[in-house]
């Protein structure tokens, strides 16, 4: 059996594109709930526990 050993290596562009990536993923995912929110009609939600 052989066994194969592959460096970690990590460089500055690739934690980078990580970064990039969180924080657009993360402003596209506050803009849906922001719009599901805008949405709700606040005194329907508030009388829905009576």
């Amino acid at each position: 059996m052989e066994a194969f050993y592959f460096p970690l290596v990590i460089v500055p562009s690739t934690v980078a594109i990580a970064s990039l990536i969180i924080i657009v993923s993360t402003f596209f995912s506050v803009l849906l709930a922001r719009r599901q929110i805008q949405k709700l009609d606040l005194v329907a939600v508030l009388k829905l526990r009576e």
